[in-house]
């Protein structure tokens, strides 16, 4: 027991250091979904794409302010090209409310604001007074400036790390001294199967399954996921001994590369074994630990 405690304390410190790669991994996915809206907004012309796609970067790379806040001052100038002037108004407000340190675009809203305020005051001055009989001038609007962008590049298709998390995602790995497949049911809920050798010189292995349920604390720029459940196997011995094992465990998963995951988890099992019409009973701590390529 104490070896394997002593294995968990040298794998689970390795898994977090990793962990500052992925971020950089998850900061590419949002530079590649920026280029992707600009692209839809200055190179194809869909410009109800282009707000689609700015306003998920918004929403799932909020952690990145500076390539939120560029998204959010792109999807003023997407409603703008659109015709919606309020609703373009509302998001280069927003900008300035919520993102006051990224400056030079907090300087570029204010600079649409201002053009705004200017044409409304001009409309309003060319409206005729009510007792004069003229016919309305029709509203001649400036021309607009548009931002200086980076060259539009052709979007890249996204990557998505290894999350065990969606549904209909299935996963093959290596654990200790053994295999397992996985399979998500639904959203956060998932199954494994798995074999491993108990000992190397004996051969003797386990057989089982387990079911766990996944949830992601959030931790901002940190791919973590958590998860917990119950496992059941079947063990098979050389010399004639078998019976099961059943338990509970708790453990994380670390998104490292695209489609890989690496976790670790430790729990507390029962054991009923039986060998030559005797019974014996056992509980013991086992630690749990592998890679798994999701597809």
């Amino acid at each position: 027991m104490l070896t394997k405690i002593t294995l968990a304390m040298l794998i689970i410190p390795i898994l977090y250091p990793m962990a500052s790669w992925a971020s950089l991994e998850r900061r590419q996915e949002a530079l590649q979904l920026y280029q992707e809206g600009l692209f839809q907004e200055t190179g194809t012309g869909d410009l109800n794409m282009a707000q689609q796609i700015f306003t998920n970067l918004i929403k799932d790379y909020k952690d990145y302010r500076d390539i939120a806040a560029v998204a959010l001052y792109h999807l003023g100038l997407v409603h703008e090209k659109l015709g919606n002037h309020p609703t373009a108004k509302k998001y280069f407000q927003n900008l300035i409310r919520h993102y006051s340190d990224q400056e030079k675009l907090v300087q570029k809203a204010q600079s649409k604001l201002k053009r705004y305020t200017a044409q409304q005051a001009e409309a309003e001055a060319e409206c005729p007074s009510p007792s004069r009989k003229t016919a309305p001038k029709k509203l001649q609007a400036s021309p607009v400036r548009e931002p200086i962008s980076p060259q539009p590049k052709k979007p890249v298709p996204r990557r998505e790390n290894g999350s065990p998390t969606a549904a209909g995602k299935a996963g093959l790995g290596i654990n200790y001294l053994g295999l397992h497949a996985r399979y998500a049911l639904k959203k956060d809920l998932q199954l494994e199967a798995k074999v491993r050798l108990r000992n190397l010189e004996t051969h003797d292995f386990l057989l089982g399954g387990r079911i766990s349920y996944c949830f992601n604390p959030k931790i901002p720029n940190f791919p973590l996921y958590l998860y917990a459940g119950c496992e059941i196997d079947g063990t098979f011995y050389n010399s004639g001994k078998t019976g099961y094992m059943t338990g509970g465990f708790i453990g994380s998963e670390i998104s490292v590369l695209k489609n890989v995951g690496l976790g670790a988890d430790i729990g507390y099992f029962y054991g009923d074994f039986k060998h030559h019409s005797k019974n014996s009973v056992d509980t013991d701590i086992i630690f749990n630990g592998g890679i798994t390529f999701y597809f």
